[in-house]
């Protein structure tokens, strides 16, 4: 093969010739990317631990946190982590660090999926479909544990929808005259709002915990059939150590929903006086005795390293089809990445066009930015279009991977510009997720950022492919329309104006050039090294 990759083709697309001719020749080779699971889970259990303990110190820090009218405290009665994830500003920390910890959780299942497609076994990748589906789905609605705002803020309004009074922050009720925020402290009591505020949040964790023992059984399962290096001694710890975390998931998890079924606050009946169903109270005592309220969660963030280091997935990328050859059965075919950027603006758009069908605050909020995006703190919309958000940009972020591949292999070195872009994009889009809090004002700014990174993102593809097509009239009309819809949006607030900007966002596929096909193979890493060879350049994650 005169291009010196081993596994490429003699023909290249037309399209990418000119694009590469005149790289180095060990440059012009496959990208090989090396994903370990072990570094995935560990970067899980960081970050969790991370914004936990960020979140928990500004609580103490930044908020004027009490345990006298903290919720939380006043329905349990004793101490909870999660009031670190309550209180604002600690909660802004907390929504954007857990949901980067979801997705990191969601990529992680997905190369477990990747590796059972790799095994061929139809039946073992529709069963590992079913459980990826089923425990990502209970990832993205963790999501809701934050939605569930436990402290809404008040607005001045002159609608009925924000003339009813609030509980606000620490116990703190407003009073709106449309003129004056009269502020009374009340006492530590919990309504029945709040209560079922409360049950709500929990069960959402709940769910969370039950998708997390569904996937730490098949991956024990996975384990153990693949097989390890480990010696008889190491296994049996491995498997003493799964079957006390399982103890402590179930009992967790079914504690909480005890509490969850009775009618009354935790502190109002816990070692008061005995439940009305004999295998609840049986349930409550044993997880008192054994304290797995207090670490029956802790296991969830280490059994994922129990994945050999050596275990991961290689994944190669190139220009060029691959040959067949004994490498056949790895080719997983190709795939435009301008695609998966177009898929993410749809689903987006989607999400909130039917979120203005929810939406209460239409005609009445004075926020400048898209008021579509302030479904997301509608329910019971949010519990369905914050997950659905969250999701769309786990997309996203795979659509601009895929174009900064493509443009990697085409240039032959790390295009600099293109990935900056795609960070601030990323981070504009993502941020948007704050509007689920309802005291986040300032959210609008990551949206602006958005739109000026996504401006910028179209007019820097364009640019690359100016020397071969000239200048492409389609782009600039589609930035200057898109700039004009964003304008009118912010100055006359008319509805058809957001829906005009949504349908403006799905032509994306029309400004963009279409770049080369991506061409992907992906193999176990611990199977065979069947690469070497190939010439690829290698990137370890």
């Amino acid at each position: 093969d005169s291009s010196g990759a081993g596994v490429l083709g003699d023909e290249v697309p037309t399209e990418a010739t000119s694009a590469i001719a005149d790289t180095d020749k060990e440059e012009r080779g496959p990208l090989q990317v090396n994903v370990y699971y072990r570094h995935l889970a560990w970067a899980y259990a960081i970050l969790f631990f991370g914004t936990l303990a960020l979140a928990g110190i500004l609580t103490f820090t930044a908020t004027a946190y009490s345990s006298d009218t903290d919720k939380i405290t006043l329905f349990y009665g004793m101490f909870n982590p999660c009031i670190w994830f309550d209180h604002y500003p600690a909660k802004v920390f907390a929504t954007f660090g857990m949901g980067i910890f979801l997705l990191i959780g969601i990529a992680y299942s997905l190369l477990i999926f990747v590796s059972v497609v790799c095994e061929g076994s139809l039946l073992n990748i529709l069963w590992m479909g079913f459980i990826i589906s089923f425990v990502s789905f209970l990832d993205l609605t963790f999501l809701n544990v934050f939605t569930t705002n436990l402290y809404p803020e008040e607005d001045t309004g002159s609608s009925v929808i924000f003339d009813r009074p609030f509980r606000r922050l620490h116990g703190v009720t407003t009073v709106n005259d449309t003129s004056t925020l009269t502020m009374i402290a009340e006492a530590g009591d919990l309504t029945e709002a709040d209560i079922a505020t409360i049950k709500l949040h929990t069960l959402f964790y709940i769910l969370w915990l039950i998708g997390q023992l569904v996937f730490s059984i098949y991956l024990v399962w996975l384990i153990r059939r693949r097989g390890t290096s480990w010696s008889t001694r190491n296994t049996r710890i491995f498997l003493g150590f799964m079957c006390v975390s399982w103890y402590g998931m179930v009992m967790h998890a079914t504690a909480m929903l005890v509490i969850v079924l009775q009618p009354e606050p935790k502190v109002e009946w816990y070692w008061k006086e005995d439940l009305a169903s004999s295998v609840q109270h049986f349930l409550i005592l044993v997880d008192a005795y054994t304290g797995t309220s207090a670490w029956g969660w802790i296991p969830i963030m280490f059994y994922r390293a129990a994945m050999p280091s050596e275990y991961g997935i290689r994944l190669v990328f190139s220009l060029q089809a691959f040959e067949h050859n004994s490498l056949q059965s790895l080719d997983q075919g190709f795939v435009f990445p301008e695609g998966w950027v177009l898929r993410c603006l749809q689903v987006v758009a989607a999400i909130m066009a039917m979120g203005g069908v929810f939406s209460h605050v239409w005609e009445i909020a004075d926020d400048t930015e898209l008021r579509l995006f302030l479904a997301l703190r509608e329910k019971p919309f949010a519990y369905f279009g914050a997950p659905a958000y969250l999701c769309a940009c786990g997309i996203f972020l795979i659509g601009l991977g895929l174009q900064v591949v493509q443009r990697r292999l085409l240039q032959g070195n790390l295009p600099i510009v293109l990935c900056t872009i795609a960070a601030v994009m990323f981070l504009g889009m993502y941020g948007c997720i704050m509007y689920i809090l309802d005291r986040a004002d300032w959210v609008w700014i990551a949206f602006v950022v958005f739109q000026i990174a996504f401006v910028l993102w179209v007019g820097v593809l364009n640019w690359y492919g100016m020397e071969k097509r000239g200048i492409d009239w389609r782009a600039i009309v589609y930035i200057l329309t898109g700039v004009t819809i964003f304008a009118l949006t912010i100055i006359t607030h008319y509805w058809f104006l957001y829906y005009a900007y949504l349908v403006w966002m799905c032509f994306y596929g029309f400004a963009v050039p279409d770049g080369p096909r991506l061409y992907i193979s992906c193999s176990k890493i611990e199977d065979a090294s069947k690469y070497e060879a190939a010439g690829a350049r290698s990137i370890r994650i």
